[in-house]
């Protein structure tokens, strides 16, 4: 039986966030403020930006949560969603939107943003809200 894509995105948000609900809870806080925050960064300033200002955030540790969304989404468009080449790595997103062309770009900044979606609602669900 196949799921459609909505199906697929919910299943690999809610996968991801179970993974972060058992950290400790800044590093919780953390993230789910990013998932709250970072579709509205998208609507402003754009998928490269907003992406930019994950990496930036995180300034090289992976263990950062900045760093853990940014690799998350970067998996789910370069891996899963295949949106741009599997040459990339499941950390490249950057890069690729960089080197990618337009419509690439379009079709990942709108995954982007439904995948968060899902992604928010389970944080909201199995996190909480920061400052909650």
């Amino acid at each position: 039986m196949s799921q459609t894509l909505s199906q697929q995105r919910a299943k690999y948000a809610m996968e991801k966030v179970l993974e972060v609900a058992k950290l400790e809870d800044s590093k919780k806080e953390d993230y789910s403020n990013f998932c709250l925050r970072l579709p509205g960064m998208i609507l402003n300033n754009g998928l490269g930006q907003s992406l930019a200002f994950l990496l930036a955030d995180a300034q090289k540790n992976e263990q950062k949560m900045s760093y853990k969304l940014y690799e998350q989404l970067s998996e789910w468009i370069i891996m899963r969603r295949r949106i741009y080449p599997d040459g990339y790595g499941k950390n490249g997103l950057m890069k690729a939107i960089l080197e990618g062309d337009r419509g690439a770009y379009v079709r990942a900044q709108t995954e982007v943003l439904e995948l968060l979606g899902w992604m928010k609602r389970f944080s909201d669900a199995y996190i909480g809200r920061p400052g909650q």
